[in-house]
C-alpha cells in the first residue's frame, strides 16, 4: 500500500531526488515508517485521519445551583479502640518468663 509522505530535508529516494517540501508515495508502510524515524520526512495530512472526538465534558454546576444545594451531612463513624503497642522484645520476655515457671 503506497503512503502519501513530504520531504522535510533533501533526499533520494527510488533513484529520485526529492528536496524539502516535495511530495511523493513511499512503496509502502515499512519505508514510510524507515523515512519518519530518521527525520527525513512527514506524514502527508490525508481525510481518513480526523482527529479524534473527545469524550462528553460532564456537567459542572453554576454558581446558582451550589449555592441552592441541599447539604447532606455525612454520618460521623466512631473510630475503633486501638491496642497499645507492644514494646519491642516484649514477646520474647515473656517466653522467658514462661520458661522460668
Amino acid at each position: 500500500m503506497k503512503v502519501p509522505l513530504i520531504a522535510t530535508k533533501s533526499l533520494k529516494y527510488q533513484t529520485r531526488r526529492l528536496m524539502a517540501g516535495d511530495e511523493f508515495d513511499a512503496r509502502n508502510e515499512m519505508d514510510a515508517r524507515i523515512l519518519t524515524r530518521v527525520r527525513k520526512v512527514a506524514e502527508f495530512p490525508t481525510a481518513k485521519e480526523a482527529p479524534k472526538p473527545t469524550a462528553p465534558v460532564p456537567h459542572i454546576p453554576t454558581t446558582d445551583e451550589v449555592l441552592t444545594a441541599e447539604v447532606v451531612e455525612e454520618p460521623k463513624v466512631e473510630p475503633k479502640a486501638m491496642k497499645a503497642a507492644p514494646k519491642p522484645g516484649a514477646k520474647a520476655r515473656k517466653r522467658k518468663a514462661a520458661a522460668k515457671k
